[in-house]
């Protein structure tokens, strides 16, 4: 997250508006870690996927978009 500070400066709560984490332990401290950038942070409930549906749907555009430009770089 810190990284994602550098990279983005004082623009970063325009372009993090909300963050959606499951409730793993890895996620424990992000509340306190963004509270300084103006961004929500939301928690799905455990077993409740479709709580996070647009985010499901999202990863899955970028792995397809990411998987095709990894394939097109390998075939030239």
């Amino acid at each position: 997250l810190s990284r994602l500070k550098d990279i983005y400066g004082n623009k970063i709560h325009q372009i993090f508006k909300t963050i959606t984490a499951d409730n793993g332990k890895e996620f424990s401290d992000l509340e306190t870690v963004v509270k300084e950038w103006g961004t929500e942070v939301y928690f799905a409930h455990p077993y409740s996927s479709w709580e996070r549906g647009t985010n499901e749907r999202q990863m899955v555009l970028y792995a397809a978009l990411f998987l095709k430009v990894k394939k097109s770089k390998i075939y030239q």
